[in-house]
This record gives C-alpha cells, structure tokens and sequence, in this order.
C-alpha cells in the first residue's frame, strides 16, 4: 500500500474559480512567507480593519 502525502510537493488548485481555497494554501509555509514580505515587510502597511 502506498501512501500519499496530505502536502502534495506540486500543488494544483483545483477548479476554475476562486471561492474554495485549497487545505495546502493555508499550509505552505513558502507562501505565507511571500504574504508577509507583500502585505508588512515591503515598504507599506495593508491597513486590514482600520478604524480611523
């Protein structure tokens, strides 16, 4: 019996739209990296839930 990995080394998104977001986009850890340089570390902030 062979057995699969729950983190899939190439990751496919499946589907044609953007409302499901796939387990692995909430695991890799290469992507949350590129999500904290391009919303806090690159020159500005995402003012997420401001009040002002």
């Amino acid at each position: 019996m062979t057995q699969t990995s729950v983190f899939p080394a190439d990751p496919k998104w499946e589907g044609e739209g953007t409302s499901r977001i796939p387990f692995w986009a909430y695991t890799r850890d290469d992507l949350y990296r590129k999500e904290l340089d391009k919303f806090f570390y690159n020159g500005h902030w995402c003012y997420v839930g401001l009040e002002a």
